[in-house]
């Protein structure tokens, strides 16, 4: 449908973001990060579009880029989506950048406190102390995420494809193990 769309008229960005979250799940990163990044050129000022290409950088392994596009999706929208802030906190996890992770990640609990959202917020919270070295604290917030939504484990984060901000998800699945997070 999104092709049919696209062949009706090439000018529209909604098109090339939708496209871009197809390549994403297809695994093809560049090719997510080409159509997200031809649906911010036709609409620069689109901020939904514009945190989708944060997304598609982040997932291509450019956490650095997918925070500037995020912080200028948050610029553009002065009342901007609760998943902004969750995206932007895995991106800082990703860019080695615990402190800033903990704070987006912090104000995005304030927005959404409960629910699937909150406990992948939690999680990364959980992988941010792990990073400062604060081990009981992350075991403390990965507790936090059981409560947020009690379906939450690794096999959970295996299928929607977590990074976590490790670059080896072994790793990253090591570290919930050892902070108490189910299989």
């Amino acid at each position: 449908m999104a092709e049919k769309a696209r062949s009706l008229n090439e000018e529209l960005p909604d098109v090339y973001s939708l496209l871009g979250a197809i390549e994403l799940l297809r695994e093809r990163y560049d090719d997510a990060v080409a159509a997200g990044e031809k649906a911010v050129a036709l609409n620069p000022n689109h901020a939904t579009n514009t945190a989708l290409l944060a997304v598609f950088l982040h997932n291509a392994g450019r956490p650095r880029d997918a925070i500037r596009k995020m912080k200028r999706a948050m610029r553009l929208s002065p009342y901007y989506a609760a998943w902004f802030l969750e995206q932007l906190g895995f991106s800082y996890l990703d860019a080695d950048e615990p402190d800033e992770a903990l704070a987006a990640l912090t104000e995005f609990l304030k927005r959404e406190p409960t629910g699937l959202h909150a406990a992948h917020a939690h999680i990364g919270r959980a992988f941010a102390f792990h990073k400062l070295g604060r081990v009981e604290t992350a075991r403390a917030a990965v507790r936090d995420a059981l409560d947020a939504d009690p379906t939450i484990s690794i096999t959970q984060f295996r299928q929607d494809g977590m990074s976590g901000g490790v670059s080896n998800r072994e790793t990253g699945f090591a570290i919930l193990r050892e902070l108490g997070l189910p299989e």
